[in-house]
């Protein structure tokens, strides 16, 4: 990925965990041996801390940011516990997307300390990187950070969106990050109140249902507005927040879709790391371009939520038993993506597949005329990956077989981002 300076390569596992040691931020501990540690390290500091963490578990409206802030030792005790699993998850997947950032410029909208941007701009010297967050201790270390690492590509500004966009002089950026902001800006107002637009229906029996619900009530927000000046017409935005619903994901998804960003569900994962307590943590992480694009379909959005526990259970997405695979099949309503017929030359017989969608059930049927039948069931959101497969297997079966083929309905491949080929 890159070089030290014996010019060895290295991983980009071990490029976050070098990071890590030489800006003085460790592992994670039991949560009780954490907090023994660090009110015998910092004292009455820790303890103010600690309650302030625990009235806000308790859903009060505390501000811990100020107060972790204070020293960098500090700081990175708490990021050490607390965030350094899920900032490691966030930038391993960043680094193995490979982003050509070189010359274009980056914003992070609530970088608090500059960890994950220092990160990024020590990779990219020629890329301009800029962090904003209305904590002024926390820009401050970031800017000791910043310093301690002799970046030069770098700064940072205490302001809130509507703040800088006064301030920004018409600058737009073609790469904007958010990690876990979003929910705590919205859940202001609009995920913890029952009387307003982002609020949770008990009434709903469906995503769908919610979404019908929701979409008249779907109003512009103009932190979202404010973020959609600031992007390139080419650029991206990328979001990590606790969507811990599919009903929160999808009206995330359309308060972006309200303002004129798409959500890319193929570009978009789930980053997955273990939490302070111990115990396993799953983020989505949604990229979103401008984009005329029709909206998403509630079922594509489940989906992509789903996809995590639907590959953990094996046994409902491979059908290999021939009756209940036909069976199945014939019971979807389908809508075709792809479709080969492949004659064998040695007169063996032939063999079809069919790939497609069905609500935001995607499937791969396979059948032959020897009676072989299987059926393949995974989620729409990476129907993009099978379609690369399907072109490989037509590449091989070209060698041994007469092969025709056809893709299906273009604005259905654009709705789930598969290249027609």
């Amino acid at each position: 990925m890159t070089k030290n300076n014996q010019s060895k390569e290295i991983t980009a596992e071990q490029f976050i965990d070098q990071y890590f040691k030489k800006i003085g931020i460790g592992g994670s501990v039991k949560p009780e041996q954490f907090w023994r540690l660090l009110t015998k390290k910092f004292g009455k500091l820790a303890d103010e801390f600690g309650d302030c963490v625990e009235a806000r578990e308790n859903g009060q409206k505390v501000d811990p940011y100020v107060l972790k802030n204070q020293t960098v030792e500090f700081a990175n005790a708490i990021a050490a516990q607390f965030d350094v699993a899920k900032l490691r998850s966030t930038a391993l997947w960043f680094l193995r997307e490979q982003f050509q950032l070189n010359d274009k410029k980056v914003l992070e909208v609530g970088c608090d300390n500059g960890i994950l941007l220092c990160m990024i701009a020590t990779l990219f010297p020629d890329t301009k990187f800029t962090g904003i967050d209305p904590c002024e201790p926390a820009i401050k270390i970031a800017r000791e950070r910043a310093k301690y690492l002799e970046l030069t590509n770098i700064e940072f500004q205490v302001a809130t969106l509507d703040t800088f966009i006064e301030e920004s002089n018409q600058t737009v950026f073609d790469l904007i990050l958010s990690v876990t902001v979003f929910h705590e800006l919205l859940a202001d107002g609009l995920f913890d109140s029952s009387k307003t637009i982002m609020s949770y229906s008990n009434s709903t029996f469906s995503i769908e249902d919610a979404d019908n619900e929701f979409i008249p009530k779907c109003v512009e927000i103009y932190d979202l507005k404010v973020l959609t000046l600031l992007l390139s017409v080419d650029g991206k935005f990328i979001s990590v927040d606790r969507w811990g619903t599919q009903y929160d994901l999808l009206k995330w998804i359309r308060l972006n879709e309200k303002v004129g960003l798409c959500c890319s569900i193929a570009s978009s994962n789930m980053i997955r790391f273990k939490g302070s307590s111990g115990q396993p943590e799953i983020l989505p992480l949604t990229v979103f371009y401008k984009d005329s694009k029709a909206p998403l379909l509630a079922c594509d959005v489940l989906s992509f939520k789903a996809y995590p526990g639907f590959v953990d259970v094996t046994a409902y997405h491979l059908i290999e038993d021939m009756m209940v695979a036909e069976m199945i099949y014939g019971a979807l309503a389908k809508e075709e993506i792809y479709f080969h017929e492949c004659v064998y030359n040695d007169g063996s017989g032939t063999e079809r597949l069919t790939m497609g969608v069905a609500n935001g059930l995607g499937y791969v049927y396979t059948t032959a005329t020897t009676g072989f039948r299987r059926l393949v069931l995974i989620p729409s959101a990476v129907l993009y990956e099978k379609a690369h497969e399907m072109d490989e297997a037509r590449g091989h079966a070209v060698n041994v077989a007469s092969v025709k083929h056809h893709w299906g309905d273009p604005n259905l491949l654009s709705r789930l981002n598969i290249p027609l080929n």
